[in-house]
Formats: structure tokens, sequence, C-alpha cells
């Protein structure tokens, strides 16, 4: 869900880099892992959240296209909130 945050780096280590996954693969993939570590690695902060169309594919393991652009855009803005950020549009 866009309220759960899966954090990679040290609280207060830098900048927060937020980061979203693909179509086919969830913000805890392997790729997406190492992706966040190799930013907190380098001294930032990694935030990573989950579109809602992935989330319900976590919890029923039906595979379905991603939401439409303004979902998308949503869980944006709800990520952006939970993570205290100002708003983007």
């Amino acid at each position: 869900m866009t309220d759960e945050i899966v954090w990679a780096g040290k609280p207060g280590s830098g900048p927060v880099v937020v980061l979203a996954h693909g179509a086919g693969a969830p913000m805890d993939s392997p790729f997406m892992q190492a992706f966040a570590e190799g930013i907190a690695a380098a001294g930032l902060r990694a935030a990573r959240f989950e579109f809602p169309y992935m989330a319900v594919r976590r919890q029923n393991g039906v595979k379905k296209p991603p939401d439409r652009v303004p979902v998308l855009i949503d869980a944006w803005q709800v990520a952006i909130e939970v993570l205290g950020v100002e708003k983007l549009v």
C-alpha cells in the first residue's frame, strides 16, 4: 500500500530518494532491494512504496495491469504525504 514505506539507509543520513516499483515486480523485489541499498551506500536514504494494483496482487496473487495514471499519481501523492514532503501537483 502507498502508506507503507520500506526504508534503506540511516535516519538523518541525507536526502531521501523516493522509489516506486515497475509494472512487473513489487517494491521488495531483489532489484529494488539492491537499488535501495546502493542509494543508502552512497549516503542517501531510499524510501520505497507500492502502487495499489501491486498491493492487491500481493494479497490475492492475481496479476493485473497497472492502474491508470490518475491512480498512480494519487499513490505517489500519498507516499509523499506520508513522508512529510510538500505536495507535488
